[in-house]
């Protein structure tokens, strides 16, 4: 069986003070158990703090996040570097293997519970006198090296492991992006060859348009813009339309009154933290409204199956997702628009064009107080690339089969994800738990 020691019979707090303070030689502490690099050079005056010089080989920690995965040890390259009390540094007793007190603090994520020990209000500390009181597990000298150099070996495969999968995540993450690029650029399929020209498919939907008019002036004015649509696209057969001219509506949401947002009810009500993965999430906090709310003072944000639905304040810019058939009626609150296409544009096309990103990309947003917002004339204004309905629907299904396999991909990915996590947790069990020599 392993003795158990305190920290304070084993590290000892370095208290060197810097004689000659130099801003280009301090250091600072990773989250996440990242360890310890040189700190960047800030733009703040130097004052009276007081600055510590710490060695290689020393433990650190940050005592504001030490529970966050802020500690390691001094490497080598940041010997003779500085760091202010708040980063107490710590000479180590030979009878204890550095990295086997690394090792301790990371298994199972135990770092994470020492928040109980953190003191303060509104900034929290961990102190070394509440540190020290530690304790941990201590085999033999000649043990924690032979231990310590088996976690170090088995976690360097691991982390190749978790290197490769990183770039997986990378190239599925890019080639999603390249689909969709292709898909609205025309790249992805065949063009349909069914004799529909532009001018023809433009005529098409000027007419479908027109029927859905609401009045003799938006009439008027709608014919007067399909009279400046130049027939002129860099993809053959395709138009470039303004999305509200392929739309039959498009407009935004409302915000009801606090007490008429319902936990339970008849109409769902929809916000932007319900799109997710640019889907529909409406398990996420649901909200709803009454039907007398929703048919009076929320009418202009009714939602329907099929409508697509895109913020227009963030950050970040361009969740998009598809109306689905789970209520008959939605409705949504002002951060969202409604793009209702007619019947000559697919929801599920108008879908991967938003999504893309290219038309938010090329929009000058405006917004205070960190917010990116994008106007209803804006939204009006895209510029949507539109092939003949057939050439639509077969992009449609390229897309979904190409992205489905990616899906697929990164399910795996996930997967093997997990699978890493328990090889580490596996030694931290084999080790930690039953305190014998077990590994050979």
């Amino acid at each position: 069986m392993w003795d158990k020691l305190k920290l304070d019979e084993l590290l000892t707090e370095s208290k060197e003070v810097s004689l000659s303070p130099n801003p280009n030689r301090r250091i600072t502490v990773r989250l996440n158990c990242n360890g310890v690099e040189k700190r960047s050079l800030s733009n703040t005056k130097e004052g009276k703090t007081k600055y510590y010089v710490r060695k290689a080989g020393q433990f650190i920690y940050g005592k504001q996040n030490l529970f966050k995965g802020a500690f390691g040890v001094i490497p080598p390259e940041l010997d003779g570097f500085e760091s202010t009390i708040d980063l107490p540094s710590f000479d180590v007793d030979d009878r204890l293997n550095v990295e086997w007190l690394i090792w301790w603090l990371k298994h199972d994520e135990f770092y994470k519970s020492l928040v109980r020990i953190a003191k303060g209000s509104a900034t929290r500390r961990i102190h070394p006198e509440d540190f020290l009181k530690i304790e941990i597990p201590l085999p033999t000298r000649e043990e924690q090296d032979r231990i310590v150099l088996k976690l170090n070996h088995e976690s360097q495969k691991v982390n190749l492991i978790l290197a490769h999968i990183q770039e997986l995540e990378v190239y599925c993450t890019n080639l999603k992006k390249s689909i969709l690029q292709d898909a609205i650029q025309g790249k992805l399929v065949e063009q349909e060859r069914n004799n529909e020209t532009p001018s023809a498919l433009l005529e098409k939907i000027r007419i479908e348009r027109l029927k859905l008019a609401q009045s003799p002036r938006e009439k008027s004015n709608l014919d007067k813009k399909f009279q400046e649509v130049e027939m002129q696209s860099d993809i053959e057969g395709w138009l470039h339309i303004k999305a509200e001219l392929i739309c039959d509506n498009i407009t935004k949401g409302t915000t009801p009154k606090s007490n008429e947002l319902l936990e339970t009810g008849e109409i769902p009500y929809l916000k932007v933290y319900n799109l997710v993965n640019n889907k529909i999430d409406f398990d996420y906090k649901p909200q709803f409204v009454s039907n007398e709310i929703h048919n009076t003072f929320l009418k202009r944000s009714k939602v329907f199956p099929n409508d697509v639905l895109m913020n227009i304040v963030g950050p970040p810019l361009g969740k998009v997702a598809i109306v689905t058939k789970q209520y008959p009626e939605w409705n949504i609150n002002q951060a969202l628009a409604i793009f209702r296409p007619i019947k000559y544009v697919l929801p599920e096309f108008l879908y991967l064009v938003l999504i893309e990103g290219k038309l938010i990309r090329a929009t000058q947003t405006v917004g205070t107080a960190g917010q990116d917002n994008i106007s209803l004339a804006q939204c009006r204004d895209f510029a949507i690339p539109i092939p003949p309905l057939a050439e639509q629907r077969k992009i449609v299904d390229k897309v979904n089969q190409l992205v489905g396999i990616c899906d697929k991909i990164q399910e795996n990915i996930e997967q093997s994800k997990l699978e890493s996590e328990k090889l580490i947790k596996a030694l931290f069990q084999e080790v930690f738990t039953t305190k014998e020599e077990v590994l050979n």
